[in-house]
Formats: C-alpha cells, structure tokens, sequence
C-alpha cells in the first residue's frame, strides 16, 4: 500500500520523538486505518482547507443628517425611519404592498423593527403625518417624495449640510439607539472628523434635547468630543478673575492665558457629498408652484418659498451657522488651541 508523503513525515518526526526518551515504537499503515480517531489517520487523509466566508454588509440609505434632525425636533423619529425604510424597500418604486411590509418588517422579518400590531400603529401615524400615503382598494402604500417630506413635512424650504450612509440595521435597532442615531446624524452631517466648535445650547436649539440627554446620546453612538480654548495671551502668576471667563494653564514659561470655547463633535458616521444641489432645487420648484396656489405659509424655517437659494460648490463655513458658532481656526501644533478669524 503506498504511504503518502504526509504520513511518511508524521511517522519519521513521532518515531524521533519515541526514541528521545527510550521508546521504541513503529508504526504501520494498517494501524491507522483501524484507529480513525487518532490525529495521525487526518494527516492521512488531508482534506482541503475552507475559504471564510464573507460577511454580506446590511444595505445602506441616504438620508439627510439635517432632515433627520428636523424629525428628531418634530418627535418624527419612528415615521421618519419607517418612511426611511419603505423607500429602501420600493427599490425604485412608488409603492410597497402591506404584505411585503408586514414580511420584512415585522415578527420574524429579515429587518424585523417590532410587531406587526405596533407597526401597524406607526404605519397610521405616518400616514397622518404625511410621510406615507394608503390605497385601500389596491393594499398598498405610497411613500412622500423627499422634496415634499423636507418641505410639507419638515418645514424646511432647503437642505444644508451633508447626506450620510445609515444602514438598514441601525434604523431597525430599539427606540434609544435610535434617538441616539437621529442626534448623531446633526454632528455627522457638518462633516468628516471635529467639527468646528459649536455650543450644546445651539445644539439644544436644533435638536431639542438638553445638555444631560446630549451627553447620553453621545455616550450611545459613539460621538467623540474634543475641548476647545482659544488663545488670549501669556500668563502670570497670578489668577484671572472669576468674571472674565478666563483660564490659566501650563506651568513655567508655558503658563498661558485662555478662554475655554464651545466643543467640536466627530460621528462616527460615513457622509455622503453629493444629491443636495438637486434635492435643493426640487424644493425651490415647489416653493415657487406653492407661492402661486397658496398651499403653503409664507415663512418656514431656513427663509421663506419665494426666496431663491443660492448654491455654493464649496463653503467656507459650514451652512445654518448658529449666532455663537464663531469662526476660528486651530494653532499650529495643537490640536486644543484655536485662534479666532478676523
């Protein structure tokens, strides 16, 4: 019987083994195929090695980070997802049949987001919000275009800041990671890394969430925050006044004379540079055909229907910059200290 090469080298390196410590033992071919579970009978029947199997990633949407803010501040978060999620579902279409929604979306669905009697819920308050649409006679259900979600819905008459990539399977997670997402978003939409300082005041402003449950948030989705001082002069020895709002740091030589400012953000989010001009535009045609029937009220936030907006290929600031988010840029070699604009 012939002996492949593996086994000839198992048996020659267990024989020099053997023989290191005084045994003696020989090894034949009609003993391993009698004992199967010895490791060697392996060796004599190598089989060949498994390729890992990839992991398929979870399919992703574009949504916009400052209409996914808007909806937090509205209390929209669970319409705006479903909404979200039945736009992903069409794969095109204007138009998804309940039993397709029932399968994905809820009980044992792929993309399970709770039950079917409480989706069913969140389905009927969508529809009265005015994100989707519902065809009695045909069983299926129309979902609002994003120019009209963003300006009947939203109330925004133009869209700033950037797209983001969220996948199906952070849309499907419990209603705190969700808030958390939809928080993340307004950080993850002003732009790749730390953003330039911005106060949690603000923040509370376009979110609607305080300081405590900011920082929860953040805590949740992972948004980093980085302290901020801008540069005022060198220090001394003695103590800034209480009133000033200064703050003396570094010892020595190195005692500096600063003004803590508001924190820049980082999400851990991939943003997405592109479809705003569009969507921007498709809002402006439908503010100018709203301004001749009327439909709409004359102010909504970002300016009113009939102003034009202007887009800009690059920004030197970022848009809807709030009253205290000033302009500064950092000093070099620190990544701390930040210099303001003049």
């Amino acid at each position: 019987m012939a002996v492949s090469y593996e086994l000839q080298k198992a048996q020659s390196e267990l024989k020099k083994r053997r023989q290191s410590i005084g045994v003696d033992v020989a090894l034949s071919t009609e003993i391993i195929q009698q004992d199967n579970t010895s490791w060697i009978s392996d060796l004599a029947q190598p089989t060949a090695p498994q390729k890992p199997q990839k992991e398929t990633a979870a399919p992703q949407i574009r949504l916009f980070g400052r209409m996914m803010t808007r909806s937090q501040l509205l209390r929209h978060e669970l319409s705006f997802r479903l909404w979200a999620a039945i736009r992903w579902l069409a794969a095109g279409e204007n138009h998804v049949s309940t039993m397709q929604i029932r399968q994905e979306f809820s009980d044992n669905g792929q993309y399970a987001f709770t039950s079917w009697p409480n989706l069913r819920k969140q389905i009927n308050r969508a529809i009265d919000r005015g994100y989707l649409h519902y065809s009695k006679d045909k069983e299926q259900i129309y979902f609002t275009s994003e120019s009209r979600v963003a300006l009947e819905v939203l109330g925004l008459a133009g869209v700033g800041g950037w797209a983001l990539n969220v996948s199906i399977e952070e849309l499907k997670g419990d209603f705190m990671n969700n808030r958390s997402l939809f928080y993340a978003s307004f950080h993850g939409s002003r732009g790749d890394g730390f953003s330039q300082p911005i106060s949690r005041q603000s923040i509370q402003g376009e979110t609607g969430r305080g300081k405590r449950t900011q920082r929860k948030y953040e805590k949740r989705a992972g948004v980093k925050t980085s302290r901020n001082f801008e540069y005022v002069g060198r220090g001394t020895n003695k103590l800034p006044l209480p009133d000033t709002g200064l703050l003396l740091i570094g010892s020595g030589k190195d005692r500096m004379l600063v003004k803590q400012l508001p924190n820049s953000f980082s999400a851990n989010l991939q943003t997405v540079k592109r479809g705003r001009r569009w969507l921007n535009q498709r809002i402006t045609n439908l503010c100018k055909k709203s301004s001749d029937n009327g439909q709409y009220p004359p102010v909504i936030v970002m300016g009113s229907c009939g102003t034009e907006i202007k887009q800009k290929r690059y920004f030197t600031k970022p848009p809807n910059v709030s009253a205290d988010n000033v302009r500064f840029y950092p000093l070099p070699g620190t990544s701390w200290l930040w210099k303001r604009i003049t």
